[in-house]
């Protein structure tokens, strides 16, 4: 479903939608905060009181598309919390309860419903309506509703079946003013994969946005910021650029459009080195997902992507807390011939490729894994890095073409036992072009070890956490571990406990026997 903006005496009102999963999407993914506006200047959205959400009753019974077992009043709620939980921001909310309420609609309620039969969806998975002031941009009430034609779990997403609290993360988002990110890897990215529950957690890139939107004074003295302008040598300044600041090991930390003065800002940057690159929103990224301020002019996208400091030899700018650094990127008027919009992996002895643009994750230590990149004009000569010290190619390129007719490069990557688990900036490279797939590739920790912390909404339970294998759904143990200390439990099996991490992957909570 298309973001579209209605306007009534001075009432605004936005749709946001996460969408289907699909084999090529076209769907923007950047640290953009909802705006409003026809004019230069956007009219930003927030709530300027702490809202209060009601959760639909039918939560509590059985929903016909809702797997057995589920619990998506609580998965709502943690949802909630993850983005309270932001250290930098200020933001709040407050649980309202339940209510009998089914329908999303201005009438005073900040509503979350499975059940609203008479929203048209357009096959998205959820979609967040938003009412606004339109001459001061303050939200005055917020409805979020998942499609009820969807196959919806709480304890593991499976194929055709998507994770609820991965998609209320994201809806909560727009919730509280985000809009969506350019970002492969940031949980404000507009699409979701049906076998994934990775973007439960947030992304630097989120955390940015929450923390710019409601900023705790530490945002900015412990954080720096770049800003500068994105034209083409002739002066014409370019709307609707997506701007990306990767630190030196290739993870995507920050991102931003620009605005219809060419102009970007980029905060929340830790402090160190990066790379700084524009790209346009052409593919997987589109205007087309976009709505408000963002839909009111056409987008500079018939361009090439460039680093700042030249493609050849990026700069790298560094930043330092409370600091605030200007760089201006000029980028070729040349349209771009050559595309990278799906990424996939495929095991080293070969196998069918599924190819989309949700990242792709692979474990620290594997080698094992072809990693695919696909989209037009990727034949010979075309190549591809995956950012960053700890990954090696370990193979020539080889090319092919995907059962619906794209292009694409292939090659084996080893990935260190020790690389840093994090996102990770593609570059595709084809003579004297560049594009990017910003967070194409995620590194998961080494599967076998089990993340422990206490469940922020249940103080008998443990929250666990893990990478590959089965999950293990039989854990208990007959007192309260310590958070701090390897235990062991009744099948002796050990755990490493680390309170309140927060690392992408799979996750299930446990209540602890009496």
């Amino acid at each position: 479903m298309n973001p579209a903006t209605w306007r009534s005496s001075g009432l605004g009102r936005l749709v946001v939608a996460v969408a289907l999963c699909a084999a090529a999407w076209s769907a923007p993914r950047a640290f953009t905060r909802l705006a409003d506006g026809l004019g230069a200047d956007p009219l930003y959205l927030a709530w300027f009181v702490t809202p209060t959400y009601k959760i639909n009753v039918s939560t509590d019974d059985s929903l016909p598309n809702v797997a057995t077992g589920s619990d998506p009043e609580t998965a709502i709620r943690r949802s909630f919390l993850t983005w309270q939980e932001v250290s930098t921001s200020i933001v709040s909310v407050a649980d309202g309860g339940t209510t009998t309420i089914e329908n999303a609609g201005r009438d005073g309620f900040n509503l979350v419903s499975f059940v609203d039969d008479d929203f048209v969806f357009n096959g998205a998975l959820a979609a967040t309506q938003i009412f606004f002031d339109a001459f001061t941009g303050v939200v005055t009430e917020a409805d979020i509703v998942f499609n009820p034609a969807v196959s919806f779990s709480t304890h593991g997403s499976t194929s055709g079946v998507h994770d609820v609290q991965e998609v209320a993360t994201h809806e909560i988002g727009h919730f509280l003013g985000l809009a969506h990110s350019g970002i492969l890897s940031a949980t404000m990215y507009p699409f979701a994969a049906d076998d994934s529950q990775i973007e439960r957690f947030l992304d630097t890139d989120d955390v940015a946005g929450i923390s710019e939107v409601y900023s705790h004074p530490s945002f900015d003295t412990e954080h720096g910021k770049i800003s500068g302008v994105i034209r083409f040598s002739d002066g014409t300044k370019l709307f609707g650029t997506h701007v990306v600041a990767a630190d030196l090991a290739g993870r995507p930390r920050v991102s931003a459009l620009t605005l219809k003065d060419g102009t970007y800002e980029i905060p929340g940057l830790s402090p160190g080195s990066y790379y700084l690159y524009a790209e346009p929103l052409d593919s997987p990224v589109a205007q087309a997902n976009f709505s408000g301020y963002w839909s009111s002019a056409p987008f500079h996208d018939g361009f090439r992507s460039m680093f700042k400091g030249g493609n050849d030899n990026p700069g790298t700018p560094a930043v330092g807390a409370g600091g605030h650094i200007v760089r201006r990127i000029t980028v070729s008027s040349l349209a771009a011939t050559i595309d990278a919009g799906l990424v996939a992996k495929q095991p080293a002895g070969g196998g069918a490729i599924a190819a989309s643009n949700t990242p792709v994750t692979v474990l620290q230590g594997d080698a094992d894994w072809n990693i695919i990149v696909a989209g037009g004009g990727l034949g010979p000569p075309a190549t591809f890095e995956i950012l960053g010290p700890d990954v090696t190619r370990t193979t020539d390129f080889t090319y092919g073409t995907l059962g619906g007719g794209a292009p694409y490069i292939k090659a084996r990557f080893e990935f260190d036992a020790d690389a840093i688990a994090s996102p990770r900036v593609i570059r595709v490279d084809s003579d004297d072009e560049t594009v990017m797939l910003t967070g194409g590739i995620e590194i998961l920790p080494s599967p076998g070890i089990l993340y422990v912390s206490k469940d922020p909404l249940d103080p008998s339970a443990v929250f666990l956490r893990w990478y590959g294998g089965t999950p293990p759904f039989d854990l208990f143990r007959d007192v309260v571990p310590q958070m701090d200390a390897p235990v062991s439990l009744y099948q002796e099996t050990d755990l490493q406990f680390a309170e309140g991490v927060l690392l992408a992957g799979m996750d299930y909570y446990y209540r602890l026997a009496e």
